[in-house]
């Protein structure tokens, strides 16, 4: 199965927002999308076990 070329082509897409400020150490960006950015020093993790925010 190729890689979608297309945004719109995710089944999640419509879930993520866009995101043009400068991510924060624990900040929550499971749902953002980072278009033609590149970040330097950023360390990156998949941690499931955390408490989920406040609403």
């Amino acid at each position: 199965m190729p890689a979608p070329q297309d945004l719109a082509a995710l089944p999640y897409a419509h879930y993520l927002e866009p995101f043009d400020g400068e991510p924060e150490q624990g900040g929550d960006y499971t749902e953002v999308h980072l278009a033609d950015a590149e970040y330097r020093k950023v360390r990156a993790t998949s941690d499931s076990t955390r408490a989920p925010s406040p609403v």
